[in-house]
């Protein structure tokens, strides 16, 4: 080969601008190719045996004159040696130069930024990822962790896995780059390592095999729950969110409960907490007793002792009679054919079984004997035969003391003859086709009478009114007596249908006076009668006869008489009078006098008689007419003829004497005084009229005397005053507003004045006329009366 190669040791320059590869400026050699065109590369790589090839500049080298040739490496591993050397090839072969080595060149490492990673791990927890931003000028990365921790995937990297096996503790991860010139400063990150979950597990720790309900607690506020039993079921809660669990253990003996949870820091325990419970097995019933029951029979059925809460039932065929709560029981089935009876109870280990055991039973009918016969009777009275069913065996007939069966005692037909008296039984048992006897004899009541005993004093009320209800009347209880017979007074009968020792007994109004007697009875006849009971019957009084006395009366009719027979048993009467009349005398007697007002009206007069027992029938009704009072009459007078505002009725009066013949509407005076008229019709006379003061001649009425009447009104007592110019003689006259006069002194001497007190007595009140009249004169006063 007619060419050479050589080599100098490269010129490295610094680390490029940006970026983590770096450039060694020119791998530098020589090579001669000695007329020969020579093909010019350097061969480069981490050992001699290179492994790499780059192309030279320049790549072809021709002449004989030695020429330099290099070649630029990029992406070079910093603080990294590399071996290379120049090669060239021609039609003469190849010559390689010598192998030569050479260190890269870097700078330091950039500062670390933030961590970023979990800051609350778990003790014991695996898989938590830290990083870090790529650090410039990083070669590696060194990582420093918490006691205990350690890195588990990418150490050296920006990015690493670390565990906290336990037991770790909080602490600091720091981290920095490592650069071929120099390492970076570093960054930090607080971790608080979180002990781990600590799960309890409250509940019962024994149980009983597929009860359902068991509850199991642990602590609450955690989350991620994981439950887990053996040998049985969660049917209630047991979720990642629920911390209590409801479960049926169905499998008898130790079987567990677990529980796994994330606490507050979201820790896991380390292992989950097991719970044992004794799983106990339910008990088995096993019942005894008559399988094949007749009815009406207390039948006894049992079970294991030693138990508790034994809850027995039948069906609804049956009683349970006795022994509720206890392992037997006592049972009185009502309905044939089949029927069950049910146990439920608690074992010592505190199981029950929750299906009740069923022990099947069929029930057969059993018996009801019924006797028939006499069952009311007389001692001593005769064979009385008494019946029960035929055709069944073992029949048992049996009497009470009074008694004595005489034949036929284990057939279905006895003959008895009772020999003693009061109430006795007769009693028969059986057993029927079916084997079934009836729990006990039926028993029959039979009355065996005696007579009945002598009856006592009956006590009562001994005088009634006639027509008096529910007097009572009494008798000792009569022995032996089923019926009581009594005797009473004529027109006296028993209130009510059911008759005893104490009756109440009602007296008509037609009652007698008699003896009451009373006898007991039963169907052996009667007994000895009660002394008699006299009853004195008071009667009412005698209907009211007819009532005599006027029939026709006026308004304003004083002191008419009525009467009535008198009323036989009658203490008082009753009298009923027509609108405004008035009796005022007699009221309470048979005759009595009426007066009837201005304003009474016609109607009926009645009465009865009464006495301490009542009221008797009313008389019949006495029609009484009262006429009208005629309107008072109004008296005018032309001169002397006087003139009533009446056409028809009139009686004219002068100084309160009738004026015989004066009927007429007019009449004329014929002398001084006072005249008024009454009308009378229908019997009826008016009020008086007005008074009419008529003088025919010679009197003057102006009199020189002075005359003065006081006090007006007054009682009926009054002064009065005259005066005169000489001596006069006076007669004072005092008449009613009927023209009565009712006051009169003839010789009054007035000798200049006189004073004097008039008195008209007990005069009822009204207008009253005075007239003083002297020798010459007549004055009128008058005055009013006020009572």
């Amino acid at each position: 080969m007619t060419f050479t190669t050589s080599q100098i040791a490269p010129t490295v320059v610094t680390q490029a601008a940006t970026g983590v590869n770096f450039t060694v400026a020119t791998l530098n050699g020589t090579v001669n190719a000695n007329n020969l065109s020579t093909t010019v590369t350097f061969n480069w790589g981490l050992t001699a045996a290179y492994g790499n090839t780059i192309s030279a500049t320049p790549a072809t080298v021709t002449g004989t004159s030695t020429t330099s040739v290099l070649a630029n490496l990029t992406g070079l591993t910093p603080s990294t040696t590399y071996h290379f050397r120049v090669s060239g090839v021609n039609s003469a072969g190849t010559s390689n130069g010598n192998d030569m080595t050479f260190l890269t060149v870097c700078n330091v490492a950039g500062s670390a930024g933030a961590i970023t990673g979990p800051a609350q791990v778990c003790n014991n927890g695996t898989g938590y990822v830290y990083s870090v931003s790529p650090i410039a000028n990083a070669n590696s990365y060194s990582w420093t962790l918490p006691f205990g921790a350690i890195i588990t995937a990418g150490n050296n990297t920006n990015t690493i896995t670390v565990s906290y096996p336990n037991p770790s503790y909080s602490g600091n991860i720091y981290v920095y780059a490592i650069g071929c010139a120099g390492n970076g400063s570093s960054s930090s990150m607080a971790v608080n390592v979180n002990p781990n979950a600590n799960p309890t597990i409250t509940g019962p720790s024994t149980a009983c095999q597929g009860n359902p309900g068991y509850v199991y607690t642990t602590q609450s506020g955690m989350s991620n729950y994981v439950w887990t039993v053996t040998g049985g079921l969660i049917t209630a809660g047991g979720t990642s969110t629920s911390n209590t669990a409801t479960v049926t253990w169905n499998t008898a003996g130790t079987e567990t409960i677990s529980v796994n949870y994330n606490n507050a820091a979201g820790c896991p325990a380390l292992q989950p907490t097991v719970y044992s419970v004794t799983v106990n097995p339910l008990p088995t019933p096993v019942i005894t007793g008559n399988a094949s029951p007749c009815t009406a029979l207390p039948i006894t059925y049992s079970a294991q002792t030693g138990m508790t809460a034994y809850n027995w039932s039948v069906t609804s065929g049956g009683t349970i009679t006795g022994g509720g709560g206890t392992s037997s029981i006592t049972v009185v089935w009502n309905v044939t054919g089949g029927q069950n009876v049910s146990l439920t109870f608690t074992s010592p280990n505190g199981c029950s079984n929750a299906i009740p055991t069923v022990y099947a039973v069929t029930v057969k009918q059993g018996p009801t004997p019924t006797i028939s016969g006499t069952n009311n009777l007389c001692v001593n009275s005769g064979y009385y035969t008494y019946t029960t069913q035929s055709g069944m065996t073992g029949y048992t007939w049996s009497v009470s003391s009074g008694g004595v069966i005489l034949y036929g005692s284990t057939t279905n037909v006895v003959t008895v003859n009772w020999v003693a008296s009061g109430s006795q039984t007769i009693s028969v048992n059986y057993t029927s086709s079916n084997g079934c006897t009836a729990p006990s004899p039926v028993s029959y009541p039979v009355t065996v009478n005696s007579l009945p005993g002598a009856a006592g004093t009956i006590t009562g009320t001994a005088e009634v009114c006639a027509g008096t209800s529910g007097v009572a009347y009494s008798v000792a209880p009569i022995q032996n007596a089923t019926n009581y017979v009594w005797t009473l007074p004529p027109g006296a009968i028993i209130a009510g249908t059911v008759v005893s020792n104490s009756i109440t007994v009602n007296f008509s109004a037609n009652a007698s006076s008699g003896n009451i007697t009373v006898v007991g009875n039963n169907i052996c006849g009667d007994g000895t009668v009660s002394p008699p009971f006299a009853v004195t019957v008071l009667p009412l009084p005698a209907p009211a006869g007819t009532i005599t006395g006027p029939a026709t009366v006026c308004q304003g009719d004083m002191g008419k008489v009525y009467k009535v027979p008198p009323i036989s048993g009658a203490t008082s009467y009753t009298w009923t009078l027509p609108t405004g009349a008035t009796a005022v005398s007699g009221s309470n007697s048979d005759s009595i006098t009426v007066n009837f007002s201005n304003s009474a009206s016609s109607g009926d007069i009645t009465v009865y008689g009464s006495n301490s027992c009542g009221k008797g029938t009313a008389s019949p009704s006495f029609v009484v007419t009262v006429n009208p009072k005629p309107p008072t009459p109004v008296v005018t007078n032309t001169g002397t003829t006087l003139q009533s505002s009446a056409a028809t009725g009139n009686q004219w009066y002068f100084q309160g004497a009738l004026i015989m013949g004066a009927t007429g509407q007019t009449y004329v005076a014929t002398q001084d005084g006072y005249y008024w008229d009454v009308v009378t019709l229908n019997g009826c006379p008016s009020d008086t009229s007005n008074n009419k003061l008529i003088l025919t001649t010679g009197i003057n009425p102006h009199s020189p005397a002075v005359i003065s009447v006081y006090p007006v009104p007054n009682e009926g007592q009054f002064n009065v005053s005259i005066t005169t110019a000489s001596a006069e003689i006076f007669s004072i006259r005092v008449y009613n507003d009927l023209g009565m006069k009712i006051y009169e002194e003839a010789k009054v001497d007035v000798n200049g004045s006189l004073q004097k007190v008039i008195d008209l007595g007990p005069v009822p009140g009204g207008v009253y006329t005075i007239i003083f009249e002297d020798s010459q004169n007549q004055v009128v006063k008058k005055i009013v009366v006020n009572k």
